[in-house]
């Protein structure tokens, strides 16, 4: 399986190649060099592929095409229009200005994540793991009292038997293997990934808002980029639609370019949708009457990066209280379940 280039590295690139082209460095020799200075193996792979197509006369879209894991399809369309119409250079400068601040946005989305995350598998090791181990002394005890063992008791018993079996362990060994094989084999595929990923989370409530957002921000910026490099609407829309990675306006996006062909506005065909807020389509409608949907768009990009930020911290901190109670949930069941036993026993003595 190949594997595909990290999303710093092909900044840098497209940012080496807007800095040496303008200095008047040969296009294939920037591309060589650009490529012998990235620390990443496989776009440093796919520069050298890249560098002997060009001086075979092939332009540098069609080589990047060659390379689907490396390069997407927005990134290889934006170079084509840039050769096309002598913007090569600009159009550069947009996509590394673009690569950097998308960057910038999924490790905000990740500082935000990684606490609760860390958190959360924590302390399903801990219910997993622990209870065996500390209770281990009592369970011979337990055992010895069959006729007066509460039903609680009976589950937990059961639970740590399971827990304590290597049966057990091997079938979740054997599990875990193909949940990681499976994930490799997704996370390969980016449509693939986004549909898991949002299929795993509700599209309602503080997850949904959160994928929304993301979304609304990756299409606001790339619409963006695609509209000022001098690409239609029409053509726009399923570019965007596919960087934005969520497939519930992937599905939707062909309502608007119909909208488009029978001739009406793009905030008309947006509001088809039903994917996009009110505010949005309202800001929309106003840069339409003055012509200036490109800069707005960048406008919007912004906003809702930052409405990302404050969206990924405000769901983080919601994990946080959740956990706790399901620690306190798991700890309150264990300890019952080991004492009341325990309890009954004084009883009868007393």
């Amino acid at each position: 399986m190949s594997k595909s280039a990290g999303r710093e590295a092909v900044a840098v690139f497209f940012r080496s190649l807007a800095t040496m082209l303008p200095a008047g460095v040969p296009l294939a020799r920037a591309v060589e060099l650009a490529g012998a200075g990235s620390p990443d193996p496989v776009l440093a792979a796919a520069c050298r592929r890249l560098h002997d197509r060009l001086h075979q006369g092939q332009r540098l879209s069609a080589s990047m095409a060659e390379h689907a894991r490396v390069f997407s399809a927005f990134q290889i369309g934006l170079i084509k229009v840039g050769e096309s119409s002598g913007r090569l250079v600009e159009v550069l400068e947009a996509l590394a200005e673009y690569e950097e601040k998308a960057r910038k946005l999924v490790l905000k989305f990740r500082s935000a994540m990684t606490y609760p995350l860390f958190v959360s598998l924590t302390a399903l090791l801990l219910m997993v793991v622990s209870p065996p181990i500390v209770f281990r002394m009592l369970m011979p005890f337990l055992e010895s009292q069959p006729d007066k063992i509460p039903f609680i008791t009976r589950l937990y018993l059961g639970f740590c038997h399971l827990i304590c079996s290597p049966i057990c362990w091997l079938i979740a060994a054997g599990l875990a293997t193909a949940a990681f094989r499976l994930f490799r084999t997704v996370w390969a595929q980016p449509r693939k990934r986004y549909q898991l990923w949002h299929g795993l989370l509700n599209r309602t409530g503080p997850s949904g808002r959160l994928l929304r957002t993301y979304g609304l921000a990756r299409f606001a910026r790339s619409f963006a980029i695609l509209a000022e490099v001098g690409i239609s609407p029409l053509h726009s829309l399923p570019l965007a639609a596919e960087v934005s990675g969520d497939p519930v306006l992937l599905a939707d996006i062909p309502l608007a370019c119909k909208a488009l062909v029978d001739g009406r506005s793009l905030y008309d065909g947006l509001r088809l949708t039903g994917y996009f807020p009110k505010a949005f389509l309202t800001y929309l409608g106003a840069s339409e009457e003055c012509a200036t949907v490109s800069k707005d768009f960048a406008r919007l990009a912004d906003v809702y990066d930052s409405e990302l930020e404050h969206a990924a911290a405000a769901f983080a901190s919601l994990l946080e209280p959740v956990i706790m109670m399901a620690l306190g949930f798991s700890a309150g069941f264990m300890i019952f379940a080991v004492t009341l036993p325990m309890l009954n026993l004084m009883q009868e003595f007393m």
